[in-house]
């Protein structure tokens, strides 16, 4: 999905430079941005439990996802 002026780039960074496209301010945005983050690192383990992964499935998983370093570059 083309979210930002970096086209289909998966990052925040990237998902947060045209937030107007979404009738949003950048303020609201990174609100947002940070409610979300916020929730599935705090759920993160149980999901990880409730879906029976190991801990190096759920490791692995978290790091090429959302919450990857990565992503917010």
């Amino acid at each position: 999905m083309i979210v930002g002026k970096n086209g289909r780039e998966s990052t925040i960074r990237n998902a947060l430079s045209q937030p107007e496209q979404f009738s949003l301010t950048l303020s609201e945005a990174n609100d947002i941005q940070e409610e979300i983050s916020g929730i599935i690192t705090a759920r993160w383990e149980e999901a990880a439990y409730q879906a029976s992964l190991s801990r190096q499935e759920s490791r692995i998983l978290r790091q090429a996802t959302i919450l990857s370093p990565a992503c917010f570059y």
